[in-house]
């Protein structure tokens, strides 16, 4: 059994780690994440438009909350279809923001957790992986997505692809 738990423990401290740094990021979001928003600029304010309005008003390919009456592909609007589409489905228009941000914290430490997995993989030492995926979650481009375009600020499919 110590065996095991040794064997996920940096792993483990990885995810301590990256939940730590998000909250140190932005504490507030991470608290309470349907009260705030990332960006209240005007991209962040259009992305949360779309991304709202399709998860209330729409379905299918098309998003109508702009351009009237002419609708657009909802790809062109950064609409999250694979989020917005399911939440709406499921009656929890209310907590949409939220669940984006959640999702978009979690992101962080799991792509940190990828990219230790691939490192170990090419049989780097466990504790230079762990400082390289660190460095690396966090030298991201797409953390700098978090203020404003959401659809590219999901950090785990780099490393899961």
């Amino acid at each position: 059994m110590k065996a095991h738990i040794l064997r996920y423990a940096p792993q483990l401290s990885l995810l301590l780690i990256g939940v730590g740094l998000m909250y140190w990021m932005m504490p507030h979001i991470f608290l309470a994440p349907n009260e705030y928003l990332l960006d209240e600029g005007i991209d962040g304010f259009r992305n949360y438009f779309a991304y709202t309005w399709y998860g209330k008003y729409d379905g299918g390919m098309m998003f109508s909350g702009m351009n009237y009456p002419y609708p657009q592909h909802l790809f062109f609007c950064e609409v999250i279809p694979g989020l917005s589409a399911p939440l709406s489905w499921l009656g929890q228009e209310e907590v949409m923001v939220g669940v984006l941000h959640v999702l978009l914290i979690l992101c962080f430490p799991l792509s940190v957790i990828l990219l230790y997995t691939i490192l170990r993989k090419w049989e780097i030492h466990w504790l230079y992986a762990m400082i390289t995926s660190l460095l690396i979650g966090m030298m991201s481009p797409q953390l700098m997505r978090l203020s404003g375009h959401f659809s590219l600020a999901f950090l785990v499919f780099i490393p899961a692809l």
